[in-house]
């Protein structure tokens, strides 16, 4: 009997990517999955579209949150569900990524063969550059609070062929042992938007599990596209925020806590320079952290 997998997708305003993420897991050749789809209270369309597609699928259930409780909160209302349901393994999956048909097989076994593995995440291409690699595994570095890939924009030439032990992987895909959850909890909601994978992994390899990553399961990823990309107001906030949270979550020693704040010190002087009409975004986002606020942000009573 294979391993039961659910499969989480979560949905806010993207049903075009969602659905077209469905498409690429229906034709995938691992068949004892669930997909869960939760839906963060879109504005759009989406619940109509998102059920018209999926409504002839038996293996796909449709969950309204009612509000947007982001990231985390989205994927853990799909994460109890499994839970319950006593599934082997919880699969994170972002909205805007198609896959490779045999993307779930090569995580799964590795897993299956090594019970101190706790998540496993593949090689990640560019959606609209399919030979660029846009994350192949990742570290944490605890001076930057802050979850850094490798082969980040390399061309896929085989240097990264190999799997290896990490200490971060992206939420866009993880394959978790459900296990994991029921010792170390579900994923953090205090950041409402990014950093709540790399905060998992971290717990994750406190834990005693590791975290591999898999060279021959293969996905492509849109990359930031329901937040605006990088430069956006969205990511500039929370990244600047999450950092200082997640600081606290590592208890660092002095002499690292001092060089952390000696890096944001330098952000705050550099950021200006580099981006002054954003710059307002960074500093709420470092004041807010410093103060310890959580969730989701309202600027000029608007959210971001």
């Amino acid at each position: 009997m294979l391993p039961k997998v659910d499969i989480i997708i979560l949905n806010y305003n993207g049903y075009k990517d969602t659905i077209e993420c469905i498409k690429s897991l229906q034709d995938i050749t691992y068949n004892n999955i669930d997909i869960i789809i939760i839906d963060n209270n879109s504005t759009d369309n989406s619940e109509y579209e998102i059920k018209k597609f999926i409504s002839k699928s038996n293996n796909i259930q449709y969950i309204q949150s009612g509000k947007n409780i982001g990231f985390s909160g989205g994927n853990n209302i799909g994460i109890k569900l499994s839970l319950e349901k006593k599934s082997d393994y919880i699969c994170l999956l972002n909205n805007d990524t198609v896959v490779e048909p045999d993307f779930l097989e090569p995580l799964i076994d590795i897993m299956e063969k090594d019970k101190s593995i706790g998540v496993t995440s593949g090689k990640i291409m560019y959606y609209d550059e399919p030979t660029k690699i846009w994350c192949a595994g990742g570290y944490i570095d605890e001076i930057k609070a802050c979850g850094y890939h490798y082969g980040r924009d390399e061309i896929d030439n085989g240097k990264f062929d190999n799997n290896r032990e990490v200490t971060d992987l992206p939420g866009c895909l993880q394959l978790i042992r459900a296990e994991v959850f029921e010792k170390i909890g579900l994923y953090e909601e205090k950041y409402f938007l990014y950093m709540e994978d790399t905060d998992f992994c971290y717990r994750v390899n406190k834990a005693g599990y590791k975290l591999i990553y898999v060279s021959s399961s293969k996905i492509y990823h849109k990359v930031s596209s329901s937040t605006g990309g990088q430069n956006s107001p969205t990511h500039l906030y929370y990244m600047a925020r999450n950092r200082l949270l997640f600081n606290k979550v590592m208890k660092l020693s002095l002499i690292k806590n001092i060089q952390f704040y000696i890096f944001y010190l330098l952000r705050l002087t550099i950021e200006p320079l580099r981006r002054r009409e954003k710059f307002k975004y960074v500093l709420t986002g470092i004041i807010d952290g410093l103060k310890e606020e959580s969730g989701q942000k309202l600027i000029n009573n608007k959210s971001i």
